[in-house]
């Protein structure tokens, strides 16, 4: 089936994605009702409890009803995406869209977020030609916890598949030494990896 295909391909890049250490409040439990964990983890994000709200996704996204329900995944998609997870936000939306198929408002929604990360953040973009991560340094003056975690996926080659073949990793805009290459990354502008 395509969605069990995707799925696996979204857990093995969720699974390489740093995390951040869960507590016992967002450890995985799959035993959770998905329902009540998502209600909660929505207010705490509402409310600008980011870290509180990703411990609930964290401890749900390998639990297999959560992956299938279209309001865990939403809700994932603007937690990660709002914790500067960009790899895992993608990938999520790329998934909830394979669970919200039928033409709506709820459907629109997701298209236009998954499509606004093509306008608001950078991607590097490297072949699947077995080649690891790449070599990159933040060239800002401030390094934060959310960047660092990009930083941290390209250097170890676990980001979302893309297109023709390639791998893609989402990035904020800023200036960047990759491959002692200096880019500026501006929003919605795509970085080729300079490895011949």
């Amino acid at each position: 089936m395509r969605f069990d295909g995707l799925l696996l391909v979204v857990l093995l890049i969720l699974a390489g994605c740093p995390r951040s250490s869960t507590t016992s409040s967002g450890s995985a439990d799959c035993g959770r009702s998905v329902h009540g964990d998502v209600a909660t983890a929505r207010a705490r994000l509402d409310k600008g409890r980011v870290e509180e709200a990703l411990l609930y996704v964290d401890g749900l996204v390998l639990c297999d009803e959560a992956l299938q329900s279209a309001p865990f995944l939403q809700l994932a998609l603007d937690v990660y995406e709002e914790a500067g997870r960009l790899n895992e936000a993608w990938s999520v939306g790329q998934v909830a869209l394979q669970q919200v198929v039928e033409e709506g408002a709820a459907r629109s929604r997701l298209q236009e977020r998954i499509a606004s990360f093509a306008a608001t953040y950078g991607l590097i973009t490297s072949p699947r030609d077995g080649r690891g991560g790449m070599r990159i340094e933040h060239q800002g003056p401030v390094l934060d916890r959310a960047t660092e975690g990009q930083l941290k996926a390209v250097r170890s080659g676990r980001g979302v598949i893309l297109e023709e073949g390639l791998r893609g990793y989402w990035v904020f805009p800023g200036t960047y030494l990759i491959e002692e290459r200096e880019a500026v990354i501006n929003p919605g502008q795509r970085f080729e990896d300079p490895r011949p």
